[in-house]
């Protein structure tokens, strides 16, 4: 419940018009009476001043204010002295300071790859440095296993940083689904692939920020595997990004081999920066696995390295790539 409530601090008569007039200013009168559940003060009668709670139907409403918070400065005389803020508790404003703090410390470090848990995820992030002017691109990868329950997720996955957010087993059945929309920032487009023979299952989806050009790269026919290959271009450097999803339902077969071979045959004549990403579906932390040494023998041929090195599943295992 919290996760959908501003707090306005600020005694007021007309509370409701004021708060209204605020709301406004800040989302350009993008919020609706109708998308507010309830609003009602907290705090002792006499208490001056008392601070009004607002719950939102959706989060992505109170995310769209918490995200504007800067119009503020444009208010009227009148509401100067409104102030925003989450309705944390103490405990989760703690929490919440400890995360940043960790953020910042890795930050620093410049390590490039780590897992973080986002609520009941496990989303694997790569800083990609690049020469050119593309300094660094902030990307996630996450086997999300549906998208309809996860929207409020991936929003705020995007909200915490990433430019580019690649999401295998969306089930997102078809490109009309409104909930590839919901999930999407103002300053994010998306691309997305359903998957043909059953749309109610596999299907890639990938964010990214709206200032990359992106142009989407054809690829031969796949049968075993699926697909999406598209470049990102900003300030005349480029990378090329493949998404890959395998099912796991039963072991690689030979043509999985051949055809990711083919793929990388093809997408390396291009001459660019090549990020592969995706789930495989393949134990590549068991050095025994002929599956695992079949993959790498083949990245190695072309000159790409695992970038994560722990796990990336929640059994401990490490069935994802980052290359």
């Amino acid at each position: 419940m919290a996760n959908k409530i501003v707090k306005f601090d600020k005694s007021v008569t007309n509370v409701n018009t004021q708060i209204k007039d605020v709301e406004g200013v800040i989302t350009n009168d993008e919020i609706k009476e109708s998308d507010i559940k309830k609003m009602y003060r907290i705090g002792k009668k006499g208490d001056n001043p008392r601070p009004m709670l607002i719950e939102f139907k959706e989060k992505s409403m109170k995310n769209m204010i918490m995200e504007n918070c800067l119009r503020m400065k444009q208010l009227s005389d009148e509401l100067k002295n409104v102030s925003i803020s989450h309705d944390f508790t103490k405990e989760q404003r703690e929490k919440c300071k400890k995360l940043v703090a960790e953020a910042k410390d890795k930050q620093k470090q410049e390590s490039g790859e780590f897992l973080y848990r986002h609520t009941s995820s496990d989303c694997a992030s790569m800083v990609f440095n690049s020469s050119g002017n593309f300094n660094k691109i902030k990307v996630g990868l996450l086997n999300i296993r549906s998208f309809g329950p996860n929207v409020d997720n991936v929003y705020e996955l995007l909200n915490d940083g990433l430019d580019v957010l690649i999401l295998t087993e969306t089930w997102h059945k078809s490109s009309d689904n409104i909930c590839l929309s919901l999930a999407k920032p103002r300053d994010f487009i998306f691309l997305e692939q359903v998957r043909l023979n059953d749309p109610g299952h596999g299907g890639l989806v990938t964010y990214f920020r709206n200032n990359y050009k992106c142009v989407k790269i054809p690829l031969p026919v796949i049968i075993i595997f699926e697909a999406i290959c598209f470049k990102l271009t900003l300030r005349k450097t480029s990378v090329i990004f493949l998404v890959i999803y395998r099912p796991g339902s039963a072991p690689p077969a030979k043509l999985f081999f051949e055809e990711l071979i083919l793929v990388l045959e093809q997408i390396t004549l291009l001459c660019c920066s090549i990020v592969v990403a995706g789930d495989f579906n393949i134990h590549v932390e068991t050095l025994s696995d002929i599956y695992a040494t079949a993959l790498a023998d083949i990245f190695s041929s072309f000159d790409l390295v695992n970038r994560i090195n722990q796990s990336t599943h929640v059994l401990g295992c490490h069935i994802g790539w980052f290359a």
